[in-house]
């Protein structure tokens, strides 16, 4: 069965096609180039690459975030579209959890994504083997977490900008992964949920800056 995936919860987007847990192609976009410019373009090309149509896929998956509100947004309302009208299921992935798994054996993973305004999502699996987010700022996370789950490796964009909070926490380590891979949102496929098109929505763990304006003016 194959499978289109894709994630745009952060600058640089993700799009792969899976067969089960394998990998047969996988595009990684440029960070100077929008989603609502690029998605649909590396979508045709890694279509084209794999001598596969559109309708002939099993079905889609969807980064859900969270991440950025816009990426995320873009992403979940092609795969919706692609899903209606193609009759097909869809699976929904945390981006998180695919950022964490894109290194293997990502029970000891920590991924952390700039959320901007001071904050950080943070995606991890806690000393009871469950995977947990939150949307906090970096010494919060380290503050309330970190002394729990030690020996803990360090990834995605927002981990080397807020190193400062999570390396002084016991067996902590920064390493180079960034962005999420293939290898990581096939991975979170596996474990994703399946859903029908009408059921895909974001998973944003915090308002937007708009909503939280909004909600600030009403409440005065």
């Amino acid at each position: 069965m194959t499978w289109l995936a894709v994630d745009t919860s952060q600058l640089q987007a993700a799009v792969c096609l899976l067969d089960g847990a394998n990998v047969v192609a996988g595009h990684t976009g440029s960070v100077d180039v929008a989603h609502s410019e690029g998605l649909l373009p590396h979508v045709d090309s890694l279509l084209r690459k794999a001598s596969i149509r559109l309708d002939q896929l099993d079905g889609f998956a969807a980064g859900v975030g969270p991440g950025s509100f816009t990426g995320i947004r873009i992403g979940c309302a092609t795969i919706k579209a692609l899903a209606q009208v193609l009759g097909k299921p869809v699976v929904a992935f945390s981006s998180l959890r695919a950022t964490a798994l894109s290194l293997e054996a990502a029970d000891d993973v920590v991924a952390i994504v700039n959320a901007y305004q001071g904050q950080v999502f943070a995606g991890w699996t806690d000393e009871a083997g469950t995977w947990r987010e939150d949307a906090l700022t970096a010494d919060a996370w380290a503050g309330e977490h970190g002394r729990s789950v030690s020996e803990r490796r360090f990834c995605g964009n927002g981990a080397k900008p807020f190193w400062k909070a999570f390396e002084g926490l016991p067996g902590a380590r920064l390493t180079d992964l960034v962005h999420v891979t293939p290898d990581g949102i096939a991975r979170a496929v596996k474990d994703g949920k399946r859903l029908t098109y009408r059921e895909l929505s974001a998973n944003y763990l915090r308002p937007s800056q708009a909503e939280a304006k909004l909600a600030s003016a009403l409440a005065k």
